[in-house]
């Protein structure tokens, strides 16, 4: 028996953003989110993430913390970090190429009202014409409410088509 178990698949296209909702519950501590994207947008974009809250609105207070790396093939890699931030920034869209992005997230214990709500993400991209790019990320929603889902946003142009697949891991004792 897996102990991943696929809660929702959604797809979209031609939209800058949207949300998952009614995805994330006592059930699970943790879930797995995996996001496939087909892109040739016309701008250059990062994709940001927020928590949708149990009234099924997305937060948007700043109470976001993040560190990023990300490991370049073109030059050396470099780290980024925020704090009280309005979402997470994980990942780059480049406008010329068409190739596919990824990513996959985890987020921990969004449903816990005494604990804050943790992500954690690994992507990749491609930037213009100078090559790949990988990022590793961590953040925190720092308030100790229920989340009940997720939305992405792109900082500009959209997204060509989106794929997203929320998985909750099931962990035995």
């Amino acid at each position: 028996m897996s102990n991943l178990r696929l809660i929702n698949e959604t797809t979209a296209s031609s939209v800058s953003q949207f949300q998952i909702d009614n995805v994330f519950t006592d059930d699970f501590d943790i879930y797995k989110i995996v996001i496939s994207m087909g892109d040739s947008a016309t701008s250059d974009a990062w994709a940001m993430f927020r928590f949708v809250n149990a009234s099924g609105s997305l937060v948007t207070a700043s109470n976001y913390d993040r560190a990023i790396l990300h490991q370049n093939s073109y030059s050396s890699f470099t780290e980024s970090k925020s704090t009280n931030q309005t979402e997470i920034q994980y990942i780059f869209f480049d406008s010329n190429t068409g190739i596919g992005n990824g990513a996959v997230i985890y987020v921990f214990n969004p449903t816990s009202t005494s604990s804050y709500t943790f992500f954690m993400c690994q992507a990749n991209g491609f930037y213009d014409s100078n090559g790949m790019i990988a990022t590793k990320g961590i953040g925190v929603l720092k308030e100790t409410a229920s989340m009940k889902g997720f939305g992405l946003r792109r900082t500009s142009g959209s997204y060509d088509s989106i794929t997203t697949r929320t998985y909750g891991l099931r962990v035995d004792s």
